[in-house]
């Protein structure tokens, strides 16, 4: 760590209190009541310090300058390279790229383990998937892998996901009806709801937001099950649970949340996201009080059609004005009232194509002009 300190140009005073706080440290284990002799440190920061974090990242962040050939993302820990395989070329350049890791970590003594690395192909390409070594040793290939709290699939279905969220939101659920007494009020047991359930069911939804009708409904059975607890009515239809509730369908929250996950790229703009990459405007002089709207990219495949950048447009212009120029805050406002309009008139519970906002099923679908 000191010599990755020296080589980013922290030398003097600064690197000799980084040295004092690095070096001459020790440590040791304590498992039941017994503890372990005290061992040196040699490598590494404090576990659990406020400068680990930091110190970790500044270790890390030269990891794209040794990649040549693929796009390297790095989150914490997590680093993945990206790059499209089309022959045997491309794949051995991707193998170029992971001797250039491996040589890395040769250099600043960070070893990884081959059993904790995964090759993933994504698409609908016959090639086959070539073996990728790392110091020699195989690298897996696997067709569902977890990132980032995500399950992502070669084939880019989210069904795994999808089973995997609704079981921990049902463990979550249970839990807060066994820890809690069911004389608890409405508004504490919909809290803890939101807090400990829906956001298992919310979390990162621009990335894998369901598109089949079947997957919509099991998403929604949650929600539906939960208010039954919290109102402690197993009569009334859902829509009645929710309307006392104040609550939204999760459908309709999930639409909430492309849209305010928009607003936000339109307001803030920064290197990190350049939401003009992936959509535009266009100018709409037929559009009540509103100049603009956005365009409509050709989609190929049904899939294609329901990612984010394509789904969103759909949402974008089927709201009334949005004022860009407004605080976040009240347009968050605005496109709930529309959001709530909308549920009083047309949601009905025992119609799968009106359990959201927008359906995106195929024969709800309405292919927009640009």
């Amino acid at each position: 760590m000191l010599l990755k300190l020296w080589s980013l140009g922290i030398t003097g005073p600064l690197w000799t209190w980084f040295k004092e706080y690095l070096s001459n440290r020790q440590h040791f284990v304590y498992i039941n009541g017994a503890s372990s002799s005290l061992l040196p440190v040699y490598s590494g920061v404090p576990q659990g310090s406020i400068l680990g974090p930091l110190l970790f990242l500044v270790y890390v962040n030269d990891i794209p300058t040794s990649i040549c050939h693929s796009t390297a993302y790095l989150f914490a820990d997590d680093t993945k390279f990206v790059k499209r395989i089309f022959d045997e070329s491309n794949a051995m350049e991707l193998q170029l790229d992971i001797n250039s890791l491996h040589r890395w970590c040769e250099k600043w003594l960070l070893s990884l383990h081959p059993d904790k690395c995964f090759a993933v192909r994504y698409g609908l390409s016959t090639y086959a998937v070539p073996e990728y070594l790392l110091d020699d040793k195989p690298i897996k290939s696997t067709n569902v892998h977890r990132d980032l709290g995500i399950l992502m699939t070669s084939n880019l279905s989210w069904s795994s996901h999808y089973d995997h969220i609704c079981s921990r939101a049902y463990s979550s659920l249970y839990l807060i009806r066994r820890s809690f007494s069911a004389a608890l009020s409405p508004n504490l047991k919909k809290q803890l709801y939101l807090a400990l359930v829906r956001s298992h069911l919310c979390y990162c939804s621009q990335v894998w937001r369901p598109r089949l009708l079947k997957d919509i409904a099991t998403l929604e059975r949650v929600q539906r099950r939960a208010t039954k607890y919290i109102l402690h009515d197993y009569v009334t239809d859902y829509k009645t649970r929710l309307t006392s509730l104040h609550l939204l369908p999760l459908m309709y929250w999930l639409d909430l949340l492309d849209i305010l996950f928009l607003v936000k790229c339109l307001q803030d703009k920064n290197d990190t996201i350049n939401i003009f990459k992936y959509i535009s405007f266009v100018e709409c002089p037929t559009r009540a009080g509103s100049t603009k709207k956005l365009k409509h990219n050709y989609c190929r495949t049904s899939t294609s059609r329901h990612f984010y950048y394509n789904r969103v447009v759909l949402l974008w212009n089927s709201l009334p004005m949005v004022d860009l120029n407004q605080s976040f805050s009240s347009i968050k406002c605005t496109v709930l009232a529309h959001l709530w309009n909308h549920f009083y008139k047309f949601f009905d519970p025992t119609n799968p194509c009106k359990l959201s906002y927008l359906c995106p099923c195929s024969k709800c679908y309405v292919s927009p002009r640009a």
